[in-house]
């Protein structure tokens, strides 16, 4: 490459080799030597377009993991997953999401576009499937299925019920509503 005037650490290495190609081939009269030297430019920007291709596809996937592995572990809690789970559930997750058009995009299993009531599923409609599917299959290993306690009107929820027809919160009820 310095034999032609193009340092390795140039930025624009790419186009200063398409430009030396262009200028040598504007020569009529090509001679071996210069016909190896256009060999080896193409072969070149071959090389230099495919490592550039690599490290760029190399770093948005390294970026989408970061964002994903964000993004799914605060919506988690909010679904009841298990904190232990999380890694599992995250890696799930992950394999079903791929990038389209800048987009981030869940696939089936057969590399089909996942639609969940007719349009493509976003990030919190795959976790809530994945909880769906752990309470559909009776499995608490990621999630915790079990009904929660909403504090309804048991004793404890802190009320009375009084004459069978009213809720009094327990702070407010006298002694003879009781």
């Amino acid at each position: 490459m310095e034999k032609i005037g193009i340092s390795k650490n140039s930025e624009n290495v790419v186009s200063e080799v398409g430009s030396k190609i262009d200028s040598l081939n504007k020569k009529r009269d090509l001679d071996d030597i210069t016909k190896k030297e256009i060999a080896n430019l193409k072969e070149e920007i071959t090389l230099r377009k495919k490592s550039y291709t690599e490290l760029q596809n190399d770093a948005n996937s390294k970026i989408l993991d970061i964002a994903l592995e964000k993004d799914i572990a605060t919506l988690l809690p909010k679904y009841n997953a298990r904190p232990k789970a999380a890694k599992y559930i995250i890696k799930e997750i992950k394999d079903k999401a791929k990038m389209e058009n800048n987009r981030l995009v869940f696939k089936n299993e057969d590399q089909t576009t996942l639609r969940i009531d007719g349009r493509e599923a976003n990030l919190e409609d795959v976790v809530k499937m994945k909880r769906k599917e752990a309470v559909d299959d009776n499995n608490d290993m990621f999630f915790n299925i079990k009904p929660q306690n909403s504090g309804g009107l048991d004793s404890q929820a802190g009320g009375v019920v009084v004459n069978n027809t009213k809720y009094i919160p327990r702070h407010v009820a006298r002694e003879d509503m009781i």
